[in-house]
């Protein structure tokens, strides 16, 4: 099965804007003592859980997902997804991308918080909420391309939302992160898979390889 249909959506560049400020604004609120204050020490108080229970240890448990090996599975999963249904070389390369540029980003930020704040240690944003989400999102990107049916697509979404959402109460819950750092991380994961595909699929080539051979470019339903 192949398709014609863009990776990068219509609304990606807005997005991604918007996803690039959020992340800066809340980094700032994140870098400006004191760090534990007002949101964040209300998520603190409100799900860090004791380290013997049971959401702790189904917390570190998810956390696992996310170490080296889970995300280069994910990674590949994605890819074989993508050449599946698309056949599609630059969607390959998005899903073996997306995650070392996602770490690089996130470690740059973690390195400019260190400098603002003369730390030796730095927490926003959260690498593995980062990760889950620009993940999930590339994948919810591939079969949005690939025409997949819409319910198929909802319920792909639906999942994949509730492991971002998951992931960041870990995160919150073993007390690894406060919230400003998940939402820095899922913002950051959106700003850097639109990116990603913006700079791999400029305009549109599968489209106007089509429209060199004649055939005619339906636009894909979204």
């Amino acid at each position: 099965m192949s398709c014609a249909g863009r990776l990068a959506p219509p609304w990606a560049p807005v997005v991604a804007l918007v996803a690039v400020f959020v992340t800066t604004v809340v980094g700032a609120l994140a870098w400006s003592p004191p760090r534990v204050d007002g949101v964040d020490a209300w998520a603190v108080q409100a799900l860090t859980v004791a380290r013997a229970s049971l959401p702790y240890r189904f917390a570190s448990r998810l956390d696992d997902t996310m170490r080296i090996l889970g995300v280069v599975a994910g990674s590949l999963t994605v890819a074989l997804v993508a050449w599946v249904l698309l056949r599609r070389w630059d969607a390959v390369v998005a899903a073996l991308v997306v995650a070392p540029a996602t770490v690089a980003a996130e470690q740059s930020l973690k390195l400019a918080g260190r400098r603002v704040l003369g730390l030796e240690r730095s927490t926003y944003p959260s690498g593995r909420v980062a990760l889950a989400t620009s993940l999930v999102l590339l994948l919810v990107l591939v079969v949005r391309a690939a025409g997949v049916q819409p319910v198929a697509r909802a319920l792909i979404a639906a999942l994949g939302t509730v492991y971002v959402l998951s992931m960041a109460w870990a995160r919150l819950t073993t007390g690894a992160h406060l919230l400003t750092d998940v939402v820095g991380g899922v913002s950051l994961g959106v700003a850097v898979t639109l990116g990603t595909l913006l700079a791999l699929t400029p305009g549109d080539p599968v489209g106007r390889r089509n429209r060199r051979s004649g055939e005619v470019d339906w636009p894909m339903p979204d």
